[in-house]
């Protein structure tokens, strides 16, 4: 879903987790998609910080990136 300033995802944490201000990457295959930062997180109608392994939520990002079903997305944090 493609909000006025970025997307709203639905995913499932494969691996790892997510959080709240982490730095995305979304790749199609080989090719990455586009950048991003993850500004909210959502499990139901819950806002949580941190999805880990095996959690189906909402992220909503800072960016409009084309995202397909079976895309991935690698997460990382600038420190």
């Amino acid at each position: 879903f493609m909000g006025t300033t970025g997307a709203i995802l639905g995913i499932k944490v494969n691996e790892g987790r997510l959080a709240t201000n982490d730095r995305i990457k979304i790749l199609r295959g080989e090719k990455e998609m586009g950048t991003a930062k993850i500004l909210s997180i959502k499990r139901g109608k819950e806002d949580i910080k941190l999805a880990a392994k095996g959690t189906e939520c909402g992220i909503m990002i800072d960016a409009k990136i084309d995202f397909a079903n079976g895309d991935a997305i690698i997460a990382y944090s600038k420190s």
